[in-house]
Parts: structure tokens; sequence; C-alpha cells
């Protein structure tokens, strides 16, 4: 996908770029809704230094950055049709844009944002998995999900079951418990248990159908502690469209004992 830096012409593309990404900024503080969400600079990193990262987002120096995946960035370009897991990924991304704009406000340092990083990282893929199911905010929504209901994944078309079985089992697998002591691998495997817990929440509220068997994180338990059941706990109240600063709170309490090690 190194066209995107080749071309004499790359401003036309990152100009087209920033035009499909901001569209979809826009619909994303429709959708929550928010309004003056700060803006952001779009850039575009190698492949190799995001590996499998689709998309993120850093604030540095007072300026708020967002990047993507060459090939991510390529796919958006090339579409015609934009799959809808992938303009979530866009959300996962806005929905930390605007949780940092809160933290902000609430006077906490982007630096010590990593405490709250267990709910921001269910928060975000909660809200992924909301707009993934066609699903629009609270209070006043009735949809109800069938659990044979197709869902737009990086798995295809599957059942919203089969997604979530197919998201928990490779989650598992890639926790490795021999690189526990590795601080990346540490954060990135909690963040796994946040991911699939923000999935299973919105099947919890709008299905229904096995939820001892979506809910279940044994396997985790196995791998992580029994830390992971207790944020599980902890997370799994927390229902709100918006930054829900009660569990940000607890989940801290419970995550900065965990991490504190490689501090």
């Amino acid at each position: 996908m190194a066209w995107l830096f080749c071309y004499e012409d790359r401003g036309i593309y990152m100009e087209k770029l920033e035009n499909i990404v901001n569209n979809y900024y826009n619909d994303f503080q429709k959708y929550m809704p928010i309004k003056n969400m700060e803006s952001y600079v779009l850039d575009i990193k190698p492949m190799n230094e995001m590996k499998y990262v689709m998309a993120e987002t850093i604030k540095k120096d007072s300026i708020r950055y967002l990047f993507l995946n060459e090939g991510f960035a390529a796919d958006l370009l090339v579409s015609k049709i934009i799959e809808r897991w992938k303009i979530g990924i866009l959300y996962h991304e806005f929905t930390h844009i605007a949780d940092d704009m809160i933290l902000e406000r609430n006077a906490v340092p982007l630096s010590k944002k990593y405490i709250y990083r267990s709910y921001i990282e269910y928060h975000a893929e909660f809200i992924k998995t909301l707009y993934m199911l066609g699903i629009y905010p609270f209070p006043y929504n009735k949809t109800k999900i069938s659990y044979m209901d197709k869902i737009d994944s990086q798995y295809n078309n599957v059942s919203v079951y089969d997604y979530l079985i197919k998201l928990k089992t490779g989650y598992i697998k890639d926790i490795d418990v021999n690189k526990m002591s590795d601080r990346d691998s540490f954060i990135s495997y909690y963040d796994m248990l946040s991911y699939y817990l923000g999935a299973a929440s919105v099947y919890r509220l709008f299905c229904g159908y096995n939820i001892n068997e979506i809910i279940d994180i044994s396997e985790f338990v196995k791998k992580l502690g029994k830390s992971a059941e207790q944020l599980k706990d902890v997370l799994l109240d927390s229902i709100t469209i918006n930054f829900d600063e009660k569990a940000a709170i607890k989940s801290a309490e419970l995550y900065i004992p965990l991490i504190q090690p490689f501090l």
C-alpha cells in the first residue's frame, strides 16, 4: 500500500481521505450526540509501524492526531462501499477523542489517562458495536437483536452470536501468559478483555440468547487472574452512551494496582 506515499499528488489523496474521515466524524457527533468535538490532524503510518492496529489517536503538545494504518487508509479511499465494521473502527477512535475531552474537563491530565484504560477501551468498543449493529442511542431505542442476525465484521457476514464467539476465542488465543511481564503485552491483553466485554455488553442488552456463554470469561480469568472477573462486573454495569464517570473511577481502582509494577 506504499502507493499512498509515493505519488507526487499525495496531497490529492490526503484531501480525499480527510473528507471521508471528517464526514464520519460529523456523523459520529450526531450519533452520540455530541457538539463541538475538537479538531484533529489526520495522518498515515506505514503498516509495519502500526502492525495489527488499524487506527489510533493521541494528543501531543495540545494537538490531536488521528493516525490510520496505511492499508486501512487505502481501503477507505478505494472502496465504493465502505464496510460498516471499518466505519466502526473510526467510531472506536472518535469515542476515545470524546472521552479524552471529558477527562480534560475533569482536570485529568492525559498523562494520567492510562488509569482509566480498561473503561475507555470498553466504552469505545461498546459504541463501535452499537454502530456495527445499527443500534441508535439510548434510552429510547427498542431494537431487538436475534442471535442469528448477520453482522458485517472482519469475519465477513456472520451471525451476531458467532461473531462474539470468534472474538472471544481469538482474544483468548492471543493472550500469551509468558509475556505478562512485558508492559506492552500486559496492556494489550487487558485491552482484549475490555474489547470483548464492550461488544458482549451490546449483545446482552439487545439479544440475551445464551447470554451466560457470551459473558463467561473464565478463559480470560485463567490467563489474567481474578482481576478480570472484577473488571467484568464493573464494566458490564456501564451501559451509558456517553462517558460513565462512575464506572471509569471504579475500573481505575482495579487497574492501577495491576499496571503499577510497569510504571
